[in-house]
């Protein structure tokens, strides 16, 4: 099973498909993944994603970015329908391919972290 994992370079997943998301470490060549209505609260399974340029977790209940700045070859970045109350400087400050970033429908209270994101393009925040 691992070995057909590594092949696999696009991934999307729907309604709690997920059941774990730690097993995501078992697809390293992953180049996209988006992952819709799930319960992840937190990201995990993405330090050995290194590899990543577009991630979509919209809908997953996201309470904190933390874990996401494993994925430094990242250009395009949708974190939108979450519950993220910050921007986190230190994870944004990881992701310097960054070109797109959405945040919209989260309840953000302040724009931040932006400064090292030199790639960036697009930012949607409403």
């Amino acid at each position: 099973f691992r070995r057909r994992c590594s092949s696999i370079t696009s991934l999307e997943m729907f309604m709690n498909s997920l059941p774990d998301p730690h097993c995501l470490a078992d697809f390293p060549n992953l180049c996209e993944l988006a992952l819709h209505v799930q319960n992840i609260p937190r990201p995990v399974g993405l330090d050995r994603l290194t590899r990543l340029e577009r991630l979509c977790m919209t809908e997953v209940r996201l309470t904190t970015m933390e874990g996401i700045e494993h994925c430094q070859s990242l250009t395009h970045l949708d974190l939108s329908s979450n519950s993220l109350a910050a921007m986190d400087a230190r994870v944004l400050g990881q992701l310097s391919r960054l070109r797109t970033l959405w945040l919209n429908e989260n309840p953000i209270s302040a724009i931040e972290g932006l400064a090292p994101l030199a790639a960036l393009q697009s930012l949607w925040l409403a």
